[in-house]
């Protein structure tokens, strides 16, 4: 049965049919592998200057100018390698920055109940700590967390809504009513371009769009 995380795989396949029957089958697998390692590569760059340009206006607003230094916190949720190399990437420019302190930053997991998924993505990211998730929501609702983000198995290209683990709608719904902003990243390799979304098992669920902040979907390559 397809599952919502094998969109990606579904597009290539699409990809490879319609490409061998113009070129034949020579490099048409190569080439289209290349692309979607550069479609991650561009998700990621947009999202690391979207969440830079977050980090900037808090440290604008948030702190007088005599005011001891105070970390951002992003909270992801789930595992995801796209997320694992955007939060790196945004360590890395945080630190390599003049002004900033390498603990300024923290990432915090929530754990990601069934599978916790966010124990194993709090393992991949050098610092990253992780909280079950009745906690990591409280820690949302007191303040304690600045931005939460999470990634997608697939995003609907009628503008609906996402399809990601369990748990990220009420995330999301948590988020909105405690004004931290959750936004969605995902490279246009999980664009499901269908009328129906692709079979819902239990692990999976939709999420509409109004929920979050933004999802960030780098624009088509072409345009």
């Amino acid at each position: 049965m397809l599952r919502p995380s094998m969109v990606p795989i579904v597009n290539a396949m699409k990809a490879y049919d319609d490409r061998t029957q113009v070129d034949g089958q020579s490099k048409v697998g190569e080439e289209i592998l290349r692309s979607l390692e550069l479609e991650v590569k561009r998700c990621v760059k947009l999202a690391v200057d979207t969440i830079i340009e977050d980090y900037k206006k808090f440290k604008a607003s948030a702190l007088p100018a005599n005011a001891s230094f105070e970390d951002f916190v992003i909270g992801t949720f789930s595992r995801s390698s796209t997320l694992k190399l955007i939060l790196e990437q945004v360590q890395e420019v945080l630190q390599h920055s003049n002004n900033t302190q390498p603990s300024s930053l923290q990432v915090v997991s929530s754990q990601s109940t069934p599978g916790d998924e966010g124990e194993l993505m709090a393992k991949d990211i050098p610092g990253a700590t992780w909280l079950d998730d009745t906690t990591f929501q409280r820690h949302i609702q007191e303040g304690k967390i600045n931005l939460v983000i999470v990634g997608a198995d697939c995003v609907l290209s009628d503008g609906v809504g996402v399809v990601n683990k369990i748990g990220t709608r009420a995330l999301a719904k948590v988020c909105q009513s405690s004004n931290v902003p959750v936004k969605c990243f995902a490279d246009r390799s999980k664009l499901w371009d269908d009328v129906y979304p692709p079979p819902l098992e239990e692990i999976f669920e939709f999420i509409p769009l109004e929920l979050f902040e933004c999802v960030v979907v780098p624009p088509s390559s072409e345009q």
